[in-house]
């Protein structure tokens, strides 16, 4: 799957969009897994729309989903 990276990063780069955010450089954590997953991804999903149409700055929109998500969880 790294294969693509390389596309992907070039592909967003000529639209502008910072993508660092988006890079792990460290120790990585599996996706989460449980009853309220499904609906803390569909919480999630209209900022993340959001955030790769270029409406929101990649940071702060990923901020924003993480936040909507967790409170779904809860």
């Amino acid at each position: 799957m790294t294969a693509a990276q390389r596309g992907w990063f070039d592909y967003w780069a000529r639209r502008g969009v910072d993508t660092r955010e988006f890079v792990a450089d460290g120790p990585t954590t599996p996706a989460p897994s449980g009853p309220k997953v499904g609906a803390a991804t569909t919480a999630m999903e209209p900022t993340l729309d959001d955030l790769f149409a270029g409406r929101l700055p990649v940071a702060a929109g990923l901020r924003q989903a993480q936040n909507i998500g967790n409170a779904a969880l809860r």
